[in-house]
């Protein structure tokens, strides 16, 4: 978590990584954050790379919070750089889609890939 300011009122921001198999909701789970309601797709279009979108929360005595997402695609390519993008973050958030079985299952692959990386412990993310 990155903070910054004082005297009462501060800055903190939070580094959120959305992880998943191939159509699980990250994506649109970011573009909802990012856009609102009106920023849900049905349609599913595959992600290449990853993507990023922020969300600042204005909570009492003049504390601001940033909530910055990371959606790394499902695919094997994104999935072996995993260590890159969960550095330095303050959370992991697994998507599975509730209508796959498989999408399920893929949970716990996830869940050990983050730990693998170094996620789960310490000072990075929690996998729980």
């Amino acid at each position: 978590m990155a903070t910054e300011g004082g005297g009462g009122g501060g800055r903190a921001a939070f580094k959120t990584v959305l992880v998943g198999e191939p159509m699980s909701g990250k994506s649109s789970l970011l573009r909802c954050v990012k856009y609102g309601a009106e920023g849900f797709d049905m349609r599913y279009r595959p992600d290449t790379g990853v993507d990023f979108g922020s969300v600042r929360f204005q909570l009492p005595h003049n504390n601001d919070i940033t909530l910055q997402l990371w959606d790394i695609g499902g695919g094997a390519p994104i999935a072996t750089l995993i260590s890159t993008y969960i550095a330095n973050c303050q959370a992991v958030l697994v998507t599975y889609d509730t209508t796959s079985e498989a999408s399920f299952v893929g949970v716990l692959k996830w869940l050990d890939a983050v730990k693998a990386a170094g996620g789960g412990g310490g000072g990075g993310a929690a996998a729980a």
